[in-house]
């Protein structure tokens, strides 16, 4: 799996995934790490989801899965407040 890339980074995730990884990796994995609500991430996730039908070959397209790697907010509190990450962890 991989390429466990910080964000959704379409820009590089396209060129990279036609490049034929696919054909060897059973998981594309990212690290999803954002300033908003959790919910923001599911238009991503498609996104994502999408790109693989795009570039995976024809045989392994429902093989592949999106693994989230990891997955959070930053803990020095100055973009996400302590509460609102605790707010964010329940849902």
């Amino acid at each position: 799996m991989g390429p466990a890339t910080s964000d959704f980074d379409l820009p590089f995730m396209e060129p990279f995934l036609k490049s034929g990884v696919l054909e060897y990796w059973d998981a594309v994995c990212v690290h999803p790490y954002r300033l908003n609500p959790p919910e923001t991430g599911a238009s991503e996730y498609r996104q994502i989801h999408e790109l693989i039908d795009r570039c995976a070959p024809p045989v392994r397209k429902v093989e592949i899965s999106i693994l989230s790697g990891e997955w959070g907010y930053s803990s020095d509190g100055q973009d996400v407040s302590p509460e609102r990450q605790a707010a964010y962890l329940v849902r």
